[in-house]
């Protein structure tokens, strides 16, 4: 890239300054309310222990320890930022979903109907019995091996989106809502149709639409958001997407373009254990490198994309909503840059405020 990028720098007093920051943040008064929309999924990890060869068939056979149910696809940004709020005064967040007739039985078994970090919102559309996706991944408990993994959800054919007045009513109760931020998680599985995007584009007036899409959604999403985040990999098929082309790599010309199509304000692009950048409205690049040892420790690297853009959105929010842009951007994606890893080296979904701040006043022996 050119000499408009430059690398974000860690001091003493950015240390200080964050801890201020995310301090303030737990002690204001000041009522936010933070709606999320997206696809609900279900991780589900099924922990087994390898037991025996199968007699009968040329494979292992694998005992079943224990399962558990984590808030994924959309739920996990819902779950992310809700960890934060639960530990700050008068900030909500509402997560926002349409299901089929028996999907609210389905969250109840999981233990997902009444989450502890967020209010969920349930739109029953009973044209479908169950659309939210299981993501099943079976893990080996001898060396944490990840085996394999099987889903569970109505293809297109079967669930192509919700009926209109299902997005009618999420897009009214949302738009009564006093903020003005949202986060749209896309994951391509039916949740969001470009009817419900057209709704909250001409009905809601929230300037600020945070928002991880996958590829194949990208063009209906021009104009509508104002903040992006991606991975390498889903930033090259969007940018192909858009000008029908075959890029590898990219360039900053890349990412003027694509910013100006999208005629949105900023974005976020990971790069793994590279770190990630971040291009701001003035088309200038902060390339954030990430912390010494970042995948020791790793027990779980899914929602890492998830926890750099709910973070980024939720600081960023506070950042406006509370201190008027008191804090440098610098400041917000030093704490991302926290956040994404601590989520790595603990393997947890969500991480809290508390051991946020633990982690930057230097209080963790993470060795």
């Amino acid at each position: 890239m050119d000499n408009t990028t430059k690398k974000l720098e860690t001091s003493l007093e950015t240390k200080k300054i964050s801890i201020d920051f995310i301090n303030s943040i737990i002690e204001s008064t000041i009522p936010v309310v933070f709606p999320i929309i997206g696809d609900f999924v279900i991780d589900r990890y099924a922990y087994c222990k390898l037991e025996r060869k199968n007699l009968e068939h040329d494979s292992l056979i694998y005992d079943l320890v224990m399962t558990t149910s984590q808030y994924g696809g959309a739920a996990n940004v819902a779950n992310i930022i809700g960890t934060f709020t639960n530990r700050c005064n008068y900030k909500e967040v509402y997560f926002f979903m349409g299901c089929g007739e028996n999907d609210i039985k389905v969250l109840k078994r999981h233990g997902m109907l009444d989450p502890e970090t967020f209010s969920l919102k349930t739109y029953v559309d009973s044209t479908y019995y169950e659309v939210i996706p299981v993501k099943t991944r079976y893990i080996s408990t001898n060396r944490d091996e990840y085996l394999h993994r099987v889903d569970v959800e109505p293809n297109r054919a079967v669930f192509p989106k919700f009926e209109n007045k299902i997005s009618l009513k999420m897009t009214k109760d949302i738009c009564d809502m006093t903020g003005d931020s949202i986060f749209i998680s896309d994951y391509n599985k039916g949740f969001i149709s470009n009817e419900f995007l057209d709704m909250l584009n001409d009905n809601c007036d929230i300037r600020y639409r945070y928002s991880n899409i996958r590829p194949k959604k990208i063009k209906n999403y021009v104009g509508k958001v104002s903040f992006l985040s991606f991975n390498k990999i889903e930033f090259l098929q969007s940018y192909n997407t858009i000008f029908n082309l075959q890029e590898e790599m990219i360039s900053d010309d890349m990412l003027i373009s694509f910013k100006n199509h999208m005629g949105i304000d900023s974005m976020i692009i990971t790069f793994g254990h590279h770190g990630f950048i971040y291009y701001d409205s003035d088309n200038r690049c902060i390339k954030i490198e990430p912390f010494k040892n970042l995948n020791i420790g790793s027990k779980n690297i899914i929602g890492a994309g998830d926890m750099v853009s709910a973070s980024f959105s939720f600081f960023d929010t506070m950042n406006r909503k509370l201190f008027d842009n008191k804090y440098k951007m610098d400041i917000i994606l030093y704490i991302v840059n926290c956040c994404a890893f601590l989520k790595v080296y603990t393997g947890e979904y969500t991480v809290s405020l508390d051991l946020l701040l633990k982690y930057i006043e230097g209080k963790l022996f993470l060795l």
